[in-house]
C-alpha cells in the first residue's frame, strides 16, 4: 500500500463525515431485497467534499505539508464516479443463523474502465453466473472469503452470498418483488431523510432476533436478556448526514416498537416537555448542555432494574450498601420531568481518571417536592460516598506499586494476579485515580449532584446565564431533548497531544517518532475549525425526529 493511496483514503474518509441528492432516476434501494438488517447508503460525495475542500486540504497538508492535493484530488475522481454518485451496502440475514453483505454501487465512464481491469485481474472461481441481462462471478483472496462480483447496466456490485446476489439482480432486471424502498420500516425510518448525503438504516428487531438464533446454542448470562429487549423496543433506525457550506447537518428518525418488552425503556424514550426551564440557572461559559425530558416513574424503575442486575457481579457490595437501587425507585415521590447533564470544560483535568471526568460534570433533575428530595439525598449521599471510598480502596489494592510490577494485594496476601498480568491492566487502574464524592443541593426547584464541591459554587452563582444566549434561544422550547455546545472547542496543542495519549494509552509510547505531534497538531487544526453545535428531539407518537448542526468553518 503506497503512500499516494493511503493520502487518498485519508483524503475519501475525512470528506465522507457528511455526505445529498440523489443519482439516477431510481434510487438503489428499489434494487436492494426488503429485510436488511442495517444499510449504509451515500450520494453525491463530490458535494460534501466541494463544501470541506479548504479544511480537508490544511488537515492533509497538516499530516505531510509536501502532499499535492491536486493529485490526491484527480486520484479521488475514481470514488466520485462511483461510491460518490449513490451507493449502498446492506447487511442481511440468509437462513436462520447467517449474516450475509452485499454492496452496489452506480458507476460512470472512468469507475467502470478501473473496476473492469480489477475485475479481469482477480482469481476467478468456476463459471459466470447469468440473471436476466445481469452476470456475476465468484472470485477468490487470500486477504477475504470469496466473493460474488459484477458489473452491468452503470451499476457494480458484489455480496458475500450467491443466493443474496440472486435476489438482487432479479429486483434489477425489473422482477416485482419485494424491496427495501417499499419496506414500511425502512419507509418510516428514512422518509426524512431523502436529502441527507449518508444515510444509515438499522432495523432493530430484526437484528435482535438474528442474534437469539445465533446465539440458541450459547449460554447466554440472563444480565444481557434486558439489553436484547432494550434494542427490541429501539424497532428501526434512520440516521443522516449532509455537508453545507457552515457545518454538518444531521437528522434522525427513531420508530419505537410498540410490542416491545421494555415498556419502562418505551416511556423514557417517549417522554416529552413543552418547555425546558433548567437554561435559566446554567451558567453560559460551560462547554456543553443536554436537557432531556424524563418520566419519573419509568426513568427511575429502568435503571434499577439494571442495577439489581449489576449488583449481583459486583463483589464490593457499592450498589446495595449505597441503596442506590432503593434512592432510584423512591426518587418517583418527588423527581420533575426534566434533567439536564453539563460538562463544564471540553477536557478534564486528567481524561485517563473517571474521577476526573465526574468533577467535569453536574446533575440537574427538576424536583417537585424538595422536602422529601431532602431527607432521601441527606440518607443516600452518606451511604454512597462511604462505599465509594471503600470500593475504590478494594480495587486500588491491585494496582502495582513496584518496579516488578507487585500490588499491595499481592505483597499483603500472596498475591491472586501475577505482576505482569496487573501491569497490562495499567490503563484501567488509571480510571480510580483521584478522589471523588458526590456532593448536592437543592434549590430554584432543582436537584444539583456534582462531584466538586468549588465548581459547584461557581456553577450556581454565575451571573450570566445560558437561557440568555441567541444560540440557545434559537433551539426549540421543548420537546424529548435538546442538546448544544455554545461555542467552539477552543483546546490547545498541548491539551490535544494529552487527549490522544489518553484514549491510545500505553500504545501512544509506542508511536513512530513525531506522530503524536502530527496527530495534536491536526486536531488542533480541525479544533479552531469548530464553532459550537446544537440539536433537539421531537416526540410524535412512537416516532422520535431528531436534527442537528456542527457548525464548522471550512475557510
Amino acid at each position: 500500500m503506497n503512500k499516494t493511496f493511503i493520502q487518498i483514503s485519508l483524503l475519501v474518509a475525512l470528506s465522507s463525515a457528511g455526505v445529498s441528492g440523489a443519482a439516477g432516476s431510481t434510487p438503489l434501494s428499489r434494487y436492494l431485497p426488503a429485510g436488511a438488517l442495517g444499510v449504509l447508503e451515500a450520494q453525491n460525495l463530490r458535494d460534501a467534499f466541494n463544501a470541506s475542500k479548504p479544511l480537508l486540504k490544511a488537515l492533509v497538508k497538516s499530516v505531510d505539508p509536501g502532499t499535492n492535493f491536486a493529485a490526491l484530488e484527480l486520484g479521488s475522481n475514481v470514488v466520485w464516479g462511483s461510491v460518490g454518485l449513490e451507493s449502498s451496502i446492506g447487511l442481511y440475514s440468509v437462513g436462520t443463523k447467517d449474516v450475509q453483505m452485499l454492496a452496489v454501487t452506480r458507476t460512470n465512464g472512468a469507475a467502470r474502465t478501473l473496476l473492469n481491469a480489477e475485475m479481469r485481474s482477480s482469481r476467478k472461481q468456476g463459471q459466470p453466473v447469468r440473471v436476466g441481462a445481469f452476470s456475476f462471478q465468484k472470485v477468490v483472496s487470500s486477504s477475504f472469503q470469496s466473493m460474488y462480483i459484477g458489473m452491468g447496466g452503470g451499476v457494480a456490485y458484489a455480496s458475500s452470498s450467491a443466493d443474496l446476489m440472486r435476489a438482487f439482480l432479479r429486483r434489477l432486471n425489473g422482477e416485482k418483488l419485494p424491496n427495501l424502498a417499499a419496506n414500511p420500516k425502512y419507509v418510516n425510518s428514512m422518509k426524512t431523510l431523502t436529502e441527507s448525503q449518508l444515510k444509515i438504516y438499522i432495523d432493530w428487531t430484526a437484528a435482535v432476533k438474528v442474534s437469539r438464533n445465533l446465539l440458541a446454542d450459547i449460554y447466554l448470562p440472563r444480565i444481557l436478556d434486558p439489553l436484547l429487549e432494550g434494542l427490541n423496543t429501539l424497532g428501526q433506525s434512520g440516521y443522516g448526514m449532509t455537508v453545507q457550506p457552515d457545518g454538518i447537518e444531521g437528522r434522525a428518525v427513531q420508530t419505537l416498537n410498540r410490542e416491545g418488552k421494555e415498556v419502562n425503556l418505551y416511556n423514557l424514550l417517549t417522554a416529552s416537555k413543552e418547555e425546558f426551564s433548567s437554561a435559566q440557572f446554567i451558567p453560559s461559559n460551560v462547554y456543553s448542555v443536554v436537557t432531556c425530558a424524563i418520566d419519573p416513574v419509568s426513568e427511575p424503575r429502568y435503571w434499577a432494574n439494571w442495577f439489581t442486575r449489576f449488583d449481583l457481579y459486583d463483589p464490593t457490595g457499592l450498589l446495595t450498601d449505597s441503596r442506590l437501587v432503593d434512592t432510584f425507585l423512591d426518587s418517583s415521590r418527588w423527581l420533575g420531568d426534566e434533567q439536564s447533564t453539563i460538562t463544564l470544560k471540553p477536557i478534564a483535568q486528567n481524561p485517563n481518571s473517571l474521577m476526573s471526568t465526574y468533577q467535569n460534570q453536574i446533575l440537574m433533575f427538576e424536583v417537585r417536592d424538595e422536602e422529601k428530595a431532602e431527607v432521601v439525598m441527606q440518607n443516600f449521599v452518606g451511604n454512597f460516598n462511604t462505599s465509594l471510598k471503600e470500593t475504590l480502596e478494594y480495587y486500588r489494592k491491585l494496582l502495582p506499586t513496584n518496579a516488578q510490577g507487585k500490588s499491595q494485594g499481592e505483597m499483603e496476601e500472596g498475591g491472586l494476579f501475577n505482576g505482569s498480568v496487573l501491569s497490562s491492566l495499567q490503563p484501567l487502574f488509571q480510571l480510580l485515580e483521584g478522589d471523588s464524592k458526590m456532593i448536592y443541593k437543592i434549590q430554584d426547584g432543582y436537584l444539583f449532584v456534582a462531584s466538586d464541591e468549588t465548581a459547584l459554587e461557581q456553577f450556581l452563582n454565575a451571573p450570566e446565564k445560558l437561557a440568555d444566549l441567541p444560540a440557545y434561544q434559537a433551539l426549540p422550547k421543548g420537546g424529548r431533548c435538546l442538546d448544544i455546545v455554545p461555542r467552539g472547542i477552543a483546546l490547545s496543542k498541548a491539551e490535544y497531544r494529552k487527549l490522544v495519549q489518553a484514549s491510545l494509552s500505553t500504545s501512544a509510547a509506542f508511536l513512530p517518532s513525531g506522530t503524536l505531534d502530527t496527530l495534536s497538531a491536526t486536531l488542533e487544526r480541525y479544533g479552531k475549525s469548530i464553532k459550537g453545535s446544537s440539536g433537539s428531539w421531537r416526540v410524535e407518537g412512537n416516532q422520535l425526529f431528531g436534527q442537528g448542526k456542527l457548525r464548522i468553518d471550512f475557510k
